[in-house]
Formats: structure tokens, C-alpha cells, sequence
């Protein structure tokens, strides 16, 4: 997560003793009790607030349990001590008319432990504040005699950027300051008991959360490409929000700085502009940050968002009412008249969030032509652009894991020698010109198999994948697996031989059937499955292992395997299944697991052969009991 680096404003007031601060830092660097040399003290005290979110704290010496006020650098030059006092207990007047008994019964949202680390204790800070109930929020820490002084760094942490849209940078530009309290217990712990001041209710930000989800859902829509989601938001905001003048520099109204006044209100200053967007961006999963700074030399608000690998700069404040947009999508070099904070200009946010230097590159969507199995690796082949000079390969596992880049290269096609068997991959291809790697076309997904004559889109292939990656099935032959060949009775007995761990096999169980020889490979898999009451035979004396299997062998089989239980419904979804058929409980019970569901129609089909693509979709649907 992104910490911001720590500011003083000509406002600020930060009174803590020299050597409280001394211990503090030193805790801090740890969070243990072993003293670092002079040299590593004051690296950690440089890396701390070069690091940490602004928050400022005005408050004499505290060492009990004394009010400790804290007010938000953001809004310092226009509240004051006094001011966050007042907001408090007028807030804390009116909760008192509506629920009287709410002022005694503090928010505790730990579930069970005090917090171990400032990461815990932040997060349950931010649940308190995002509730907005005007209550106390009450954090109980352990303290590790340091973690005392850590009031200033748990409320920091409650405004990191989390990539949640009501959470982040425009919750904290809506905070604007509050208290805080702390009472060390006797079982080591610190009660810290906050109360907030924000400039919108739980309520107004519930209110704005469901318009702001409204409004993308008639403006976007799920088959847009990035770009063209970005432009509709950007147009929106622009169109349809004013620049509140009757309430610029108005201390007491505090709304022109919200989204909630630019949605409802449709006029606000850059705060409640950028504070719009920042959020539409992230309901969209488009990263996006809202910077703070000087813009023309005054405070200023203005975005950042991810095309490709970069990130590209947005001014809807001084674009708003425009025809012709000016500060639309920049890069660094033309975007002139604004100055970030000192947080947002630190090595690790430019690391984070780089931001193109020049002018977007049009380079054009690109898209897989084909992708396949081979007998080494995964080839995929894609269309050419004639603007790029390059193309970025990317692949995740799944359809939800990380994206990472395969190959960078300037041909059209590449073989992914380092796929998994089994393994479901994703791949997408983005064009790419100079250090420019455009946004990625569709995405498609295949299942990493040794066998060409699987397509990659075939329904089974994960069935297919499960079955070769857990050696439970093999090939036919070099690179084929013949889905569509008939399963004989002895390979489904092997199969699920495997599928069981291939148990031991005493050599007291006798078969009967003079068809199934002790050389044969299959013998041990026929032999534990007739021990098990697993199979029977086509006749006394005879196994049939080459007789291909039916629909309701298999099922029955696979029946007996998970030891015949207990068939709970009547309910029969298959004309061709009789109540009376020696098979009707277990194809009853294969249903009910989502193991299968007939073969259309209303139909079983139970005397149908299986292929050998089917055995593997049973098996994989017996394992998953039908959840995938």
C-alpha cells in the first residue's frame, strides 16, 4: 500500500517531548525492545516521516488520559483547534437527541484481540470512521510500551489508499479532524478511543455511493475499453458539475469539497471534482489516485489514471464547461501550473503510480488470432498494429490472479514453455511503442495440456487437465488423448484405481473372472475395485474389461466408491431412469452432487457409452461435487 510522506504546514503545532518522540521512533522501527544506535535512529526517524500520511496533532504534553485534537493538514488553514472541538460536540448534541444512550456505548469494531500492529489497528479505525455513527470509536492495541505514542500513525493509517472507492484519498480529504483519548490498561494493552469530525454523514456517503454506481451504470457499460471508459466518466464531470463560487473559501459549509455536493449539487470546488472522479474510476477498477498540491499557485485538486503501464494526468476542474479539453489524459511535460505535494513527489508513489512524461500514444487494440496446445508449451499468435513496434504477452493464472508479462517481443506469436499442466491460464496481448505498453485486447482462457487434439475452448478441458496433472489419466498416444474413443470398463477401473492413490492390494482377494489375467497392467485396479464392492462382473466368471462402460456403470460406480449413501430426495429429473432400475439411487445421487446432468431432453441415457472425455468430466465433477 501506498503511505504518503509526511508534511509541516505554517498551521501545524506538533508538541510531543523529545524524548517521548526518541522512544516512540525507536519502538516504532522494531516493535521490540532493542536499542538502535544513534546512526540507525536517525535513519528510522528520517525514513518515518518521509514515509507516513499527514496528520497533525495539537496537543500539549499527554501522558494519561487527556483529549489529544487532531486536525487534517488538508483543511488546517481554514479550522482550527477550537473549530474540530466545537464540530464534535455539536455532532455528539444531535446523536444525543436521536439516541440518548449512544453517547455512553463506544464502537468497538476489534472482533475479539487487541491490535498486534499499526496495519491492524489503522484498519479498524477506518471501519469506525467510514461508519459515521458519531459515536466513539474505541481501538484497543497492544502495546509493547510504544505502541502508546502510535495515535498519530494509527489515524494515518486509516486513510491509506486501498483501491476502495469511499476509502482512501477522498476519505481522507472528507475528514477533518476529530480526537483522540488513551488509557493504558492493566493487562498491557492502550485503549485509544477516537472521535471523528467528517464534512458528510454515513448516511449522505451511502447516498452518494449508490448515484455515483447509477450514473456508471448509464454512462459505461462492461464492453467499453479503458479509454473510452475514462472519457465518458471525464465527460460527465465535466458537463454536469459547475465551479462552486458561493461557497469558495466559506469555512462553515465544508460541502463544495465532496463528491457528495458535485453529484447532487452538481457544483463544487477540485476537491469534490477530483474527489468524483477518483472514486468513478475505482468502481470501474481503473486505477486512479486524487493529487493535492498548487494549482496556478493556490491549493488544488486535480487525477492520475492508469493507461497501460503509465499513468496519465486530469484536470476536470479547469476543464469543466470546455469544448475542447486542455487537460485531458497529460503527460508530465504538458501539464504545466500544477505542483504535487511533497507525498506525492517521494521515489516509492513515483515507483508506484509513473506517470508518462509525453503525449498518450494512440497505438490501437491488438487481440489473440489463436492459441493452442503443443506438445512443448502454449502457442499463442495474435494480429498485428501497424503503429507498434513492439508487443507485451501477458498471462495470469485463472481468471482473477495477477497479470504478468511472458514475453516482450516484436513477432506476432509466442510459445509459453513455462505452463503448467493442468494449470487454467489466461493470456492478452497489448501493442507496445518506445517504454508505451498500450491497454491489453480480450482475454481468452487455456487449460495448459501435453494433447493437440483437445481445442482450447472445449468444455471438458479442465475436466481433462485435472485427470493428467493428478496422473489419474494418460494419452493415447504422442501428444493425443482421443477424447471422443469409447472408455472400456478395465480403464475406468484404473482410473479411478489412481484417483483413489492406487490403495494396497492383498494378495488374499481372488478374482473371479478368468478374463482379467495377474500380467495384465490393469489386474491390481480390478482387484481393488471388486474387493471394494465396487464392480462386479458381466457374469460370474467374466470381467469384460474391454467392453466399453455405460453412463450408469460409471455412475454406479462412482456411486459405490463414496460408499452408497444415503439418497435423500425422490425427485427424478430423467424419464429414462425407473425407480425400479438397480442403478436409480446412484444416478438420483450423481444429480444431487452435480456430478451430471443427463444428456438433454430430459434424459439420462443410461446404456450410452462414455467417451474417454467423459469419464474425465465425472471424475473431476465427483472431486468438485459439481462446484466449479
Amino acid at each position: 500500500m501506498q503511505l504518503f510522506q509526511y508534511r509541516h504546514l505554517k498551521n501545524s503545532i506538533y508538541k510531543m517531548k523529545k524524548k517521548s518522540v526518541n522512544r516512540m521512533m525507536k519502538k516504532r522501527h522494531t516493535f521490540s525492545d532493542h536499542i538502535i544506535k544513534p546512526a540507525a535512529l536517525l535513519l528510522a526517524l528520517c525514513l518515518l516521516f518521509s514515509l507516513l500520511p499527514p496528520v497533525t496533532a495539537h496537543a500539549a504534553e499527554n501522558t494519561g488520559d487527556g483529549e489529544i485534537i487532531l486536525i487534517n493538514p488538508e483543511h488546517a488553514d481554514r479550522l482550527t483547534e477550537e473549530d474540530i472541538r466545537a464540530k464534535i460536540a455539536e455532532g455528539r448534541e444531535e446523536l444525543a437527541k436521536t439516541d440518548p444512550g449512544a453517547l455512553e456505548t463506544p464502537e468497538t469494531y476489534q472482533a475479539s484481540s487487541a491490535c498486534k500492529t499499526i496495519a491492524e489497528a489503522g484498519a479498524v479505525l477506518r471501519k469506525g470512521y467510514k461508519a459515521r455513527t458519531g459515536k466513539y470509536v474505541e481501538v484497543p492495541v497492544l502495546v509493547v510500551d510504544s505502541l502508546y505514542d502510535y495515535y498519530l500513525d494509527i489515524s494515518r493509517e486509516a486513510f491509506i489508499h486501498t483501491g476502495v472507492p469511499d476509502e482512501g484519498d477522498d476519505f481522507y480529504i472528507l475528514w477533518e479532524g476529530g480526537s483522540v483519548n488513551r488509557r493504558k490498561n492493566g493487562d498491557g494493552t492502550t485503549l485509544m478511543t477516537f472521535k471523528e469530525n467528517f464534512l458528510t454523514t454515513g448516511a449522505e456517503e451511502a447516498k452518494v455511493n449508490a448515484e455515483i454506481k447509477s450514473i456508471l451504470g448509464k454512462i459505461t457499460s462492461s464492453s467499453m475499453d479503458r479509454r473510452t471508459k475514462i472519457r465518458k466518466v471525464y465527460d460527465y464531470i465535466c458537463s454536469n458539475i459547475t465551479y462552486d463560487y458561493d461557497h469558495l473559501g466559506d469555512n462553515e459549509y465544508g460541502y463544495q469539497y465532496t463528491a457528495y455536493a458535485a453529484v447532487f449539487n452538481h457544483t463544487a470546488v477540485c476537491a469534490g471534482y477530483a474527489g468524483l472522479f477518483y472514486r468513478m474510476m475505482l468502481y470501474l477498477g481503473i486505477s486512479c489516485r486524487e493529487i493535492t498540491g498548487q494549482g496556478n499557485s493556490g491549493y488544488h485538486a486535480w487525477n492520475i489514471v492508469q493507461i497501460g503501464n503509465w499513468y496519465f494526468l486530469l484536470d476536470s476542474t479547469w476543464d469543466a464547461g470546455r469544448t475542447e479539453y486542455q487537460w485531458y489524459l497529460k503527460g508530465s511535460d504538458y501539464f504545466p501550473k500544477h505542483t504535487a505535494e511533497e507525498k506525492f513527489q517521494t521515489s516509492q508513489f513515483k515507483k508506484d503510480y509513473p506517470i508518462y512524461a509525453g503525449v498518450l500514444p494512440n497505438l490501437g487494440e491488438t487481440s489473440i488470432r489463436s492459441i493452442k496446445n503443443t506438445a512443448s508449451g502454449i502457442r499463442v499468435e495474435w494480429w498485428g498494429v501497424s503503429s507498434a513496434d513492439a508487443y507485451s504477452l501477458q498471462r495470469r493464472k485463472g481468471s482473477s490472479g495477477k497479470w504478468t508479462e511472458v514475453a516482450y517481443t516484436e513477432n506476432k506469436a509466442f510459445l509459453d514453455k513455462n505452463a503448467e499442466t493442468g494449470v487454467t491460464y489466461t493470456y492478452r496481448v497489448a501493442a507496445a511503442k518506445n517504454s508505451f505498453t498500450d491497454e491489453a485486447g480480450p482475454s481468452v482462457p487455456i487449460v495448459r495440456l501435453p494433447f493437440t487434439d483437445i481445442p482450447y475452448n472445449a468444455s471438458y478441458a479442465k475436466a481433462v487437465g485435472y485427470c493428467v496433472s493428478h496422473n489419474i489419466i494418460s494419452g493415447t498416444g504422442d501428444n493425443t488423448f482421443s477424447p471422443n474413443a469409447e472408455c472400456t470398463r478395465y480403464q475406468f477401473a484404473v482410473m479411478l484405481y489412481k484417483y483413489a492413490g492406487k490403495p494396497a492390494v492383498s494378495d488374499s482377494v481372488k478374482l473371479p473372472f478368468k478374463d482379467v489375467s495377474k500380467k495384465k497392467s490393469y489386474y491390481k485396479a480390478v482387484a481393488w475395485a471388486y474387493s471394494e464392492g465396487i464392480i462386479s462382473g458381466t457374469s460370474k466368471t467374466t470381467f469384460s474389461p474391454n467392453q466399453a462402460i455405460t453412463r450408469y456403470q460409471a455412475v454406479q460406480m462412482l456411486y459405490k466408491y463414496a460408499g452408497k449413501p444415503k439418497v435423500s430426495t425422490s425427485s427424478n429429473p430423467f424419464k429414462d431412469v425407473k425407480k425400479s432400475a438397480g442403478y436409480y439411487d446412484a444416478v438420483i445421487w450423481a444429480v444431487k452432487n452435480g456430478i451430471t446432468a443427463g444428456t438433454g431432453s430430459g434424459k439420462f441415457s443410461p446404456m450410452n457409452t462414455c467417451r474417454r472425455y467423459q469419464m474425465a468430466v465425472f471424475l473431476y465433477k465427483f472431486h468438485t461435487c459439481g462446484n466449479d
